[in-house]
């Protein structure tokens, strides 16, 4: 089960509200893989979160070879 979209930038843009130092990086983790979904899906909310403030996207998967997260690479 993954968390809603909103929920999930909500809490992004909070981090970056109260953001100190311009060294500091918000990295997002999407697990869309990891819970099932489609790639469409790790996009729609890798996009999103990027959109609320992400410096940077991870992306992860529980298969045993890259394939997944190397089609999610290139249609990034």
């Amino acid at each position: 089960l993954l968390a809603p979209i909103e929920d999930f930038c909500g809490k992004i843009k909070a981090c970056k509200d109260y953001q100190t130092n311009d060294n500091f990086v918000l990295v997002a983790r999407t697990e869309a893989l990891i819970a099932g979904k489609s790639n469409e899906e790790a996009l729609k909310r890798a996009h999103a979160y990027v959109e609320a403030g992400a410096d940077a996207i991870l992306i992860h998967s529980k298969l045993k070879h890259a394939d997944e997260i190397i089609k999610f690479a290139k249609d990034w």
